[in-house]
């Protein structure tokens, strides 16, 4: 990050976690759900937000307690140079690794909605090289510009999902938890639903330049708690829709849901077009946010004065990987894998971390770590 982008308000800390929390994974949501848990997911999907909201505090705790380091430094102070390079090393893959998978979504729905021949590699290529070049400038214009295009496709959403409320029939929501519709066996299949929930490991990254550290445990708690309600309320209205039946059966029930409310007028005609258009503002801002965070860390495990040359350096390797996903079910495996990652970066790591730094301090052993 650059100096003239050393502080973030409780306001840009929020949306940062909105902008890489909410990507392309999220229009699959009410299916994953609805297959695994029918018509009883939305309940589950508040269940376990409240885990992951208790986690981001957890996140959030740490930055008070190490205001000037990033998980990178104090993890080794913590556990030894060794485990704490190990520690932020897992922590970088964890944002690397979500960007294939997110171009490859990004690919499949331009090829169904907007380019339906244009070949792939094209779409993909196309797109990965706007995301390094966007990557490789400062922090700063990448933090307005995640603001920017969050912001419309929370408005863009939250339109669609209101309209779709014209066709919502509570007994669709009926039974609650009915052990005929619950299939968890499919659980692991569809477990790429988690990885919705964990924008927040960014605080790890980010601690020295919050402008009020004390603050920033409620940020990250309200942060988490809107994405929660997003997605619980998304959830339903889909399932209040179609049902959890059909909802089960659908590839992508936001788009279905977006072509049930088209209104006959011009602007209305094609509402799921301008849902796609905004949602592809929403992978762009992972990406781009994953990407930086991921060569950031890089960056100072290696102690680099700069993250452009790492960014260039690893863009056939993340083009690469972004090739061998080749459909849907090699990507959805590759999400299965990294929703293991995705929990033990946002929730075990911290606990476990938060723990040592408390344990560290009984001991009288952290009199360097101070509260900011």
């Amino acid at each position: 990050m650059s100096k003239t982008t050393m502080f973030l308000s409780s306001r840009q800390i929020i949306l940062l976690i909105l902008g890489l929390s909410i990507g392309g994974g999220n229009l699959l949501l009410p299916g994953r759900v609805a297959r695994v848990f029918g018509t009883g997911g939305w309940i589950l999907v508040l269940a376990a937000g409240l885990i992951f909201i208790f986690a981001a505090w957890i996140c959030a705790c740490l930055g008070r307690i190490f205001p000037g380091e990033t998980v990178v430094e104090f993890s080794r102070r913590l556990l030894g140079r060794p485990l704490g390079f190990l520690t932020g090393l897992v922590v970088v893959l964890f944002f690397l690794l979500y960007i294939p998978v997110e171009i490859r979504i990004l690919q499949e729905l331009v090829n169904i909605s907007i380019l339906r021949r244009a070949p792939s590699w094209f779409v993909s290529s196309t797109f990965f090289l706007v995301l390094a070049y966007a990557t490789a400038t400062d922090f700063e214009t990448l933090a307005q510009v995640n603001e920017v295009l969050i912001e419309i496709t929370l408005i863009v959403g939250l339109m669609v999902t209101l309209f779709g409320w014209r066709f919502f029939d509570p007994s669709h929501l009926q039974p609650v938890f009915s052990v005929e519709e619950m299939n968890l066996a499919k659980f692991w299949e569809e477990a790429g639903m988690i990885l919705g929930f964990t924008g927040y490991p960014l605080l790890l990254l980010v601690f020295p330049f919050v402008r009020r550290h004390r603050s920033l445990p409620r940020a990250a708690v309200f942060a988490v708690t809107l994405v929660v309600l997003t997605y619980a309320f998304f959830t339903i209205t889909t399932l209040g829709v179609f049902g959890w039946n059909e909802v089960a059966g659908q590839a992508w029930p936001g788009l279905e849901l977006a072509k049930a409310v088209n209104f006959e007028v011009v602007i209305l005609e094609r509402l799921d077009m301008i849902l796609i258009v905004s949602w592809l503002g929403a992978i762009f801002t992972t990406c781009f946010l994953a990407y930086h965070f991921a060569v950031s860390g890089l960056s100072r495990l290696f102690n680099l004065r700069s993250h452009s040359p790492l960014v260039w350096g690893l863009a056939p390797v993340i083009y690469y990987l972004s090739t061998i996903l080749t459909n849907y079910f090699a990507w959805n495996k590759w999400l299965s894998y990294l929703s293991v990652l995705a929990v033990f970066v946002g929730v075990v790591l911290p606990v476990f971390l938060l723990f040592v730094a408390g344990l560290r301090r009984w001991l009288g052993s952290s009199g360097d770590t101070g509260e900011d």
